[in-house]
């Protein structure tokens, strides 16, 4: 029995892990055989937001510009390293997506905004401890997506 379900873009976020290093071969297998399209995306956490005192704030506007430029490079490597393991995996269409901000947010608002049909993301990635005392970026999305979420580890 053949079960009809509309799968035509999958997301898969990376960070370098090599748990979303697994993530995207899952998804590229699955994109290959239902002839999906993958689309990529790269949540940088805006830690610039975070309080600075008053004495350095003077400073902060520059290093801010420097440290936002670092984080934009790492995440373009990142979507190209990931997009070339994918294209690897003969998936034929592969979009990147940088963002920023919280990681769960931007994914669960990306789901909504883009038609995402599925997310496949690793379980654990390279985040903080932050995540295991408030709970995991794939947990937030497992429970905020409005599509299914297939967790790899």
């Amino acid at each position: 029995m053949a079960i009809d379900v509309k799968l035509d873009r999958i997301l898969v976020p990376v960070d370098g892990s090599n748990h979303a290093a697994e993530a995207v071969d899952i998804a590229s297998d699955i994109a290959k055989r239902r002839g999906a399209s993958l689309v990529l995306i790269h949540v940088t956490e805006d830690f610039t937001k975070r309080a600075i005192p008053d004495h350095l704030r003077q400073f902060a506007r520059i290093e801010r510009l420097d440290v936002e430029q670092m984080m934009r490079a790492v995440a373009n490597k990142l979507l190209d390293a990931a997009k070339a393991r994918a294209a690897e995996n003969d998936v034929d269409e592969i979009e990147t997506v940088p963002d920023s901000g919280d990681p769960g947010d931007a994914i669960v608002n990306h789901v909504k905004a883009a038609g995402i049909d599925l997310v496949v993301m690793g379980r654990r990635g390279v985040s903080s401890l932050e995540s295991l005392m408030f709970g995991s970026v794939s947990l937030k999305v497992s429970q905020l997506a409005d599509c299914a979420v297939l967790t790899v580890k």
